[in-house]
């Protein structure tokens, strides 16, 4: 398995390399991790295909939104499933429910590229930001 690394992303402006190599050294001893400039899921698929991309609620809501593709949604879920890919979704605590895939405002044929991790197997209330500022590591 491959962890990945965009410095482009969306919502926010690229990342510094002072912040990608503070990123890079979480994964010392980790595992083997890759760094693109692909901002979403559709330009990954098409880089890492038949993928599993391990995600939050947040980000899988994220992935739905029609604003992330220049020509939509639909289009873009059927190029990530035709590429083979899937996720794996972990839930997430927005305001005060704990949200999971099976929250998602997903077409019938489209929910079966979003798996759910069970609760039990992993929750943290926590965002990434919050744990990287914990780490020492700038946002």
């Amino acid at each position: 398995s491959f962890f990945e690394i965009s410095i482009s992303n969306v919502d926010k402006s690229n990342i510094t390399l002072e912040d990608l190599n503070s990123r890079i050294s979480q994964f010392d001893n980790v595992g083997k991790l890759l760094i693109t400039n692909s901002p979403t899921f559709e330009d990954k698929s098409n880089i890492f295909k038949k993928s599993i991309f391990v995600i939050g609620y947040d980000t899988a809501e994220r992935i739905l939104q029609d604003k992330y593709y220049n020509d939509s949604t639909t289009g873009a879920l059927q190029e990530i499933y035709n590429f083979g890919c899937s996720f794996l979704v972990a839930g997430r605590k927005v305001d005060k429910e704990f949200l999971t895939s099976s929250d998602l405002n997903l077409k019938d044929n489209y929910k079966r590229m979003f798996k759910e991790i069970p609760e039990k197997k992993f929750r943290m209330d926590i965002s990434s930001s919050y744990l990287r500022k914990q780490n020492g590591f700038k946002l």
